[in-house]
Order: C-alpha cells, then sequence, then structure tokens
C-alpha cells in the first residue's frame, strides 16, 4: 500500500474527484470509491513514450526539427495575433511576437 500524508491535498473537497489508484486503501479519504479509476493503465506512468519521442525527433532530422519549429512559431503568433482582442495572451517577446532564440 502506498502511504499519502494528511495534508498533501491542500482542497480537501476536490478529493473525491480524483483519479483513484489502486494501490491505495480503497474507500479513504484519499482514494474515494465515487472516483472515476485511474486515469491509465499506467497508473505510475509510461516510459513507452520515450522511444516516440526519440524517433520523431531522428525520423525528422535537424532540419526537420527547424522547419516544425519555425511553422510553430509562426502559427503561434498568427493565433495570439487573432485572439488578443478576446484574451491576455502571457508570454510574448520584446516586439510582442513569439520567436525562436
Amino acid at each position: 500500500m502506498i502511504h499519502i500524508e494528511k495534508d498533501y491535498f491542500s482542497k480537501k473537497h476536490l478529493a473525491p474527484f480524483l483519479p483513484n489508484h489502486p494501490l491505495l486503501e480503497m474507500n479513504s479519504e484519499y482514494n474515494s470509491r465515487d472516483s472515476f479509476g485511474p486515469v491509465s493503465s499506467a497508473p505510475f506512468g509510461s516510459a513507452s513514450i520515450l522511444p516516440i519521442s526519440w524517433m520523431y525527433i531522428r525520423m525528422m532530422g535537424a532540419a526537420g526539427l527547424r522547419r516544425a519549429t519555425e511553422t510553430a512559431i509562426l502559427n503561434a503568433n498568427y493565433i495570439a495575433k487573432r485572439l488578443e482582442s478576446s484574451y491576455k495572451v502571457l508570454f510574448r517577446g520584446k516586439n510582442g511576437l513569439f520567436k525562436k532564440k
């Protein structure tokens, strides 16, 4: 069993809405029977995501990663400009745009 300290959650009223965990004691203060179960079949995460990311980077190569980064920055600037009248844009460069370093 995993033990969680009493003060782990600062908002105890939200604890019943958290996903439960199969290694925690059922129906305890931090593992409610009313919760919806684990978020994934790997409750501590999945290491299999690492080879996927690595292969993505390897297959794209330096030129592909540079192009993908430039496109992402261009898209971020476009969306930020279109939404600036409706939403506060939190992160901008000196000239008001996102830019690569």
